[in-house]
């Protein structure tokens, strides 16, 4: 085996390994960003309260800047990172759950369909689900 040869090994080898453990990781974090995502949809309405007592206007506004952009912030990544499950090359590879993709779905679809688009944040009166 010539020096290339292996340099071209060690850099393989690292580089699957640093694949396999971005993907294990991801997968890892998914349900943690899921249920974020769920928290932060069911605590609107406390936002909306909490918002009320303000005495400062600036401070209200930058609590609703940073709950809608953190809320559509975790959406976007949540929807894009669960895109892995669709691989079937990864899902074989690195032994990830099978349901990841029925799971996914109906995340995607609602998120990505129905919250985002839906500009609810604009109007703090819609209060309705």
């Amino acid at each position: 085996m010539s020096v290339d040869q292996l340099t071209q090994a060690i850099v393989n080898g690292i580089n699957a390994g640093a694949e396999q453990f971005l993907e294990g990781t991801l997968a890892a974090v998914l349900p943690v960003i899921w249920i974020a995502i769920l928290g932060l949809h069911l605590g609107r309405p406390y936002i909306l309260d909490m918002i009320d007592r303000f005495t400062l206007r600036l401070g209200a506004d930058l609590l609703w800047l940073i709950y809608v952009a953190l809320r559509d912030l975790l959406i976007v990544s949540g929807v894009v990172m669960s895109f892995m499950f669709f691989f079937p090359d990864v899902v074989t590879a690195d032994a990830l759950p099978l349901t990841g993709g029925l799971a996914v779905s109906p995340t995607s679809w609602e998120s990505s369909i129905i919250a985002l688009p839906r500009a609810a944040h604009l109007h703090r009166s819609a209060t309705s689900w």
